[in-house]
């Protein structure tokens, strides 16, 4: 049927139209009020979504957060939201309204659900408490070119790249200095290029370190190699539950800029967790023992049993400054001094994350997936290597 759209503001200053004049397609840009966005939800419920590729999918942390603006914040909401596209079989544009017939939201059903249920709990009376919503229409027929022209609309519309949390850390002060720092020195003749962003042009013969694997690697050698197996996104959660200001911080605060020590740590754990990895793919493939194969499924184990070791031998993080020696990478397995070092750590790590493993699959109840997620198989680490009967490796200075 017809509906009136009224533009968001006071009844005496209702905001303007865009009208665009793009082609023979009518279409213009608006902002409304939402409560007359939910007032079309109820009047037409789920036949508002047909032509959209998917209906609201629920209460997931998205959606929650649009509730939470709707309600908390009604007077950013704009400023917060992507807005919805719609199609109309026919629209009528006006100074400060818009008529349509047959309007279809194509894009924007979580918003239009979540902004019906924002309402529920929210009286929003007068045009302060209402939020303005971005408003997209155009008008095209089901039939014929019109028809065809519809649908590539409304694939256009639900076609997007997906955004990893990951991607809105790219543009950190912290992260811009790390891209600097690792260009400052080169690896066996190679450029280091650090990559925050996924959309950077990667250099020719360059060594490339990715931002997530990065993060992934840091954190697993420092803190923990299980808690960001659930959710990368907690690698990037800047708050006191999220891991990005252990790994790009002191724990406390994130860092605008690294002191050339925490660089150089966070550069040689890089390629202690590189170096460790490839070999632990080798070994892998090379193992003829099925538990002991599943035991070396993950490489974030080994590179924190390492930190352990390293921890338990110098008596405390005074093995800092001996792997920041090793901060450009030029180390490999059983090669001079430091190849040798790393060949003994590797070694250690491998033979304690293998015996636990074997051990933990002795127990009726083990679940191999269980095992590598568990923090008691973190703990089991901790007691063993730090608190158990192993024997700790040789500092860097003590190899020959």
């Amino acid at each position: 049927g017809e509906e009136e759209i009224v533009t968001f503001g006071p009844r005496t200053k209702h905001s303007g139209i865009i009208d665009l004049n793009l082609s023979e397609h009518k279409s213009c840009v608006m902002v409304v009020p939402a409560s007359r966005i939910v007032d079309l939800y109820k009047k037409h419920r789920e036949s508002l979504f047909t032509l959209n590729v998917r209906n609201y999918i629920g209460n997931t942390a998205t959606n929650k957060a649009i509730i939470k603006t709707a309600t908390d914040e009604p007077a950013d909401f704009y400023h917060l939201n992507n807005g919805i596209s719609c199609l109309a079989t026919r629209l009528e544009i006006d100074t400060d309204r818009v008529t349509v017939t047959g309007l279809q939201v194509i894009n924007g059903a979580q918003t239009v659900k979540a902004l019906f249920k924002a309402s529920a709990n929210n009286r929003w009376s007068g045009t302060e408490n209402v939020p303005g919503l971005l408003m997209r229409i155009t008008e095209a027929s089901a039939y014929g070119e019109e028809g065809r022209f519809r649908e590539r609309i409304i694939r256009a519309n639900n076609t997007q790249n997906i955004i990893k949390v990951s991607d809105f850390r790219s543009n950190d002060a912290v992260q811009n200095d790390l891209k600097s720092k690792f260009a400052s020195y080169r690896r066996f003749g190679k450029v280091v290029q650090y990559i925050p962003k996924r959309t950077d042009k990667k250099l020719q013969n360059a060594t490339v370190i990715p931002l997530e694997t990065f993060s992934k690697s840091v954190y697993a050698f420092l803190c923990d190699p299980i808690r960001f197996s659930g959710s990368t996104s907690f690698l990037f959660d800047e708050s006191e539950a999220g891991g990005y200001r252990h790994i790009f911080g002191d724990g406390k605060d994130v860092w605008t800029s690294m002191s050339e020590q925490q660089f150089r740590l966070r550069s040689a754990i890089w390629w202690l967790a590189i170096n460790f990895g490839e070999r632990l793919k080798r070994d892998r493939e090379e193992t003829a023992s099925v538990l002991e194969r599943a035991a070396q499924e993950r490489k974030w184990p080994f590179i924190f049993c390492a930190r352990l070791f390293l921890e338990r031998s110098y008596g405390g993080t005074e093995y800092e400054a001996d792997l920041c020696k090793t901060y450009k990478g030029e180390w490999k397995f059983g090669e001079n001094r430091d190849g040798r070092w790393f060949d003994h750590i590797y070694d250690k790590a491998k033979r304690a994350v293998i015996y636990l493993y074997l051990e933990a699959a002795k127990q009726p109840d083990f679940v191999h997936r269980n095992w590598m997620r568990s923090e008691l198989t973190v703990k089991s680490f901790e007691d063993f290597i730090l608190r158990g009967p192993v024997d700790p490796v040789k500092r860097l200075s003590d190899r020959d």
